[in-house]
């Protein structure tokens, strides 16, 4: 998914990955702006108080009012589902952040951009396994059986990421 830079430090922000002191030093140096966001739009940026409290009501109306809001849930969905391939999140922490991206889109959008088995149906399935911190408490044999059925799991949830990507990027 190729985006103007410009868009992208915006979605870096709403997805929490630009503070909002960088996001704010980025807006003030950024010459171009001023030609790619409408005239009465850019001043109303700029002359914004971000050291309000409604700041990010502000920031996410002004996103919605000068991008494409879809555009922006395609791209942090991709960026959470790239993020998972590279083992950053355990399967326990992916599952929830994928059942966080499902439910807030599903306020937000007519329909989500992931699949609902890839939301929900692994955090379901994970329910009855035991989280690392929990090993020293299960039997070693039973365990091993654990352990093998969430390995199966992590593969399969890992195709599915795959297949999902594959469709968000068509």
């Amino acid at each position: 998914m190729k985006l103007a830079p410009n868009r992208i430090k915006f979605y870096q922000f709403l997805n929490d990955d630009l503070s909002l002191e960088e996001l704010v030093e980025w807006i003030y140096t950024n010459k171009e702006l001023e030609n790619i966001i409408p005239n009465d739009q850019y001043l109303d940026l700029i002359s914004n108080n971000f050291y309000d409290s409604a700041v990010d009501v502000f920031l996410k109306s002004f996103i919605r009012r000068n991008f494409d809001w879809d555009e922006y849930e395609k791209w942090r969905t991709i960026k959470l589902l790239e993020t998972i391939t590279t083992g950053e999140f355990d399967m326990f922490n992916a599952a929830f952040q994928l059942s966080q991206l499902f439910l807030e889109q599903d306020e937000d959008m007519e329909e989500p951009l992931i699949s609902i088995g890839l939301a929900v149906g692994y955090a379901s399935e994970l329910d009855r396994l035991p989280m690392e911190s929990e090993y020293k408490n299960w039997n070693q044999e039973a365990l091993e059986i654990k352990l093998e059925e969430l390995e199966r799991l992590k593969t399969s949830m890992l195709a599915d990421i795959d297949n999902e990507i594959r469709r968000l990027k068509k």
